[in-house]
């Protein structure tokens, strides 16, 4: 996993340092007010201390995490889907895992390297106003309350393309929920 989620750098996240790997999905996954005041609670919390000393900057947070492979929260998310599975009393209807897709649009912070890339798109009254906008899709265990699979592109992509790459999580005894937009002869074809 270390090896996979080092967005192809030699040598990140081999010492064993204060802001090691594991410690960082943690801060990231965790994160719910500044970053420093997480950092400070986090390592207060990890030395089990009265006191909040400061041993990770947020300068130092923010260069590692630029280190991370994003991937990584993808691959950690199918270990925690397996683990259900494997664990759990799962909910099927008549002998079928019952999945749902859906997608959605999202608007995406004003930054150049968003904007490189998932593109701008150009709304309003004249088509005056740029903003880059993604396409979002989640195929999703209604039954058991487990997200299953997310996709993110640009917007210019179609929900029915982000449902294709969906269809690899799909198992011979699912049953798929999708509106009205989606079926089409393609896709009965890849079902």
């Amino acid at each position: 996993f270390t090896s996979r989620s080092k967005d192809g750098l030699k040598g990140v996240f081999s010492r064993n340092r204060k802001l090691n790997l594991k410690n960082l999905i943690v801060l990231i996954m965790s994160s719910a007010s500044s970053v420093q005041r997480d950092l400070d609670r986090f390592y207060k919390s990890m030395d089990k201390s009265d006191f909040s000393i400061r041993k990770v900057t947020k300068g130092a947070f923010t260069q590692a995490r630029a280190k991370l492979n994003p991937e990584a929260f993808k691959r950690l998310n199918q270990v925690a889907i397996d683990t259900f599975y494997e664990q759990n009393l799962v909910y099927t209807w008549h002998g079928m895992r019952t999945l749902s897709v859906d997608g959605t649009t999202l608007m995406l912070p004003n930054h150049q390297s968003i904007k490189d890339e998932f593109g701008v798109h150009k709304f309003g009254p004249k088509a005056d106003k740029e903003r880059s906008i993604a396409r979002a899709s989640v195929l999703y265990d209604v039954l058991n309350l487990v997200a299953i699979d997310s996709q993110i592109d640009s917007y210019r992509t179609s929900e029915k393309e982000l449902l294709s790459k969906h269809l690899e999580y799909l198992k011979p005894d699912d049953l798929l929920l999708m509106d009205r937009g989606y079926p089409s002869k393609a896709l009965f074809f890849q079902l």
